[in-house]
């Protein structure tokens, strides 16, 4: 899984440790809002 973002407030890390873990954040709340817009409903939530 390959996540493009030009956005420079924000950040994902998709790892693979057997099972894909995802952590990701904004530093600005106008940034996480755009980041959740994306992400939203990818995977499960833990």
């Amino acid at each position: 899984m390959s996540f493009y973002s030009n956005a420079s407030d924000n950040m994902v890390v998709v790892m693979d440790c057997g099972d894909l873990e995802t952590l990701y954040g904004a530093a600005s709340e106008t940034g996480y809002k755009k980041l959740m817009g994306v992400m939203e409903g990818l995977g499960e939530a833990i």
